[in-house]
């Protein structure tokens, strides 16, 4: 099971530590329970207590905590993202928290030793907030399908336009998985550039030099880039032919100088420079 990025937004989080009170204040305002816990002296108690000053308190209690847990929660995800338990775990001691509270509260009130309240009082508040997390969860999870669908949609929307934009010399880059991730004319790129399990694509984005990461090897993309005069040039670097202005020679080697402003020289390995030559002659 995957945490829903918006779990980590605080603006999310804030909504629910100000709707949490308000669910538990409507349901012990509609709801009347008889109370069971601890027995027939307890239940008593519990019916007999002063609920129309308990209840406002016991929701400002709720919502202090929860407004402080999840606070803290979005300044901790903010560097660290929390695995499936640690994120369930923080949930059951938010509650925890607040229900120790309250109970401390209730105990003062009913002039009753805290630890005969705190059993009822745990027992009432997982049973009652359990609804609430349950239906923000669900929220969560809803709105992150809605969003991988939304984003499918403009990856499909934008590979069709790339096609029809680019014509039949256009080059489907494709990640390590098989899925493509970028459409480019093969005229556009300038330069590939191997980044450890990534490669970094250089191509002209109307006039503007704009580079891509894709997650594969250079071996994989130079496969299928072969057809379209975009060649090895050195260990780390495929270049475009056509977009070659001159070769230099220096000291450190040859060096591909590109047709196009902001784009380094591009090395070129003494290996590959005879053939690279003759190529472009």
């Amino acid at each position: 099971m995957k945490i829903p990025k918006l779990a980590y937004s605080l603006k999310n989080n804030l909504i629910f530590g100000l709707s949490l009170p308000v669910f538990i204040f409507l349901f012990a305002v509609l709801y009347n329970p008889s109370f069971t816990f601890g027995g027939e002296a307890m239940a008593r108690f519990w019916q007999n207590l002063n609920w129309q000053l308990c209840i406002p308190i016991i929701c400002a209690i709720v919502l202090v905590v929860t407004a402080l847990s999840r606070t803290l929660l979005w300044l901790t995800t903010r560097k660290r993202r929390l695995s499936e338990f640690e994120y369930l775990i923080w949930q059951a001691l938010e509650v925890i928290v607040y229900c120790l509270f309250s109970a401390m509260f209730l105990s003062l009130m009913m002039h009753r030793a805290y630890f005969a309240v705190l059993p009822a009082t745990l027992i009432i508040g997982f049973s009652v907030v359990v609804f609430p997390y349950a239906i923000y969860w669900l929220y969560l999870e809803r709105c992150e399908r809605d969003q991988r669908i939304a984003d499918a949609q403009k990856t499909i929307m934008e590979m069709r336009m790339g096609l029809q934009h680019e014509g039949p010399n256009a080059i489907k880059f494709i990640d390590e998985k098989g899925t493509v991730r970028l459409i480019v004319g093969a005229d556009k790129v300038i330069a590939i550039e191997s980044a450890g399990n990534y490669v970094n694509i250089v191509y002209d984005k109307s006039g503007t030099i704009t580079r891509f990461s894709l997650r594969n090897t250079l071996k994989s993309i130079e496969e299928m880039c072969a057809s379209h005069d975009i060649v090895k040039c050195h260990r780390s670097f495929l270049v475009n032919l056509h977009r070659i202005k001159l070769i230099q020679k220096s000291s450190d080697g040859f060096f591909a100088e590109m047709d196009i402003d902001g784009v380094k020289n591009i090395p070129i390995s003494r290996f590959y420079a005879s053939d690279l030559v003759s190529k472009i002659e």
